[in-house]
């Protein structure tokens, strides 16, 4: 998010996701934010992941993991 670049905010949030049988991200509950629109932005982006499904003895199945989404800002210069 511009607000948390601007400010030269980066960080790690921390989700726990619930992830259906076919993959999909089912529920997404922040565990651990650091603000300025960078929990907003990592929840939002989090809800549109597909995973591969999880299997045990051959069967797909419902899981829960827990999630690190890292910021880190390019410093690199652009006009170089």
């Amino acid at each position: 998010p511009a607000k948390a670049k601007a400010l030269g905010i980066e960080g790690s949030v921390i989700v726990d996701l619930l992830i259906d049988e076919t993959g999909k991200v089912r529920n997404v509950q922040l565990v651990r934010g650091v603000g300025q629109g960078l929990d907003e932005a990592a929840l939002e982006a989090l809800a549109q992941y597909e995973f591969e499904p999880a299997y045990i003895q051959n069967e797909a199945v419902v899981v829960q993991i827990r999630y690190s989404y890292k910021f880190i800002l390019d410093w690199t210069d652009s006009s170089e």
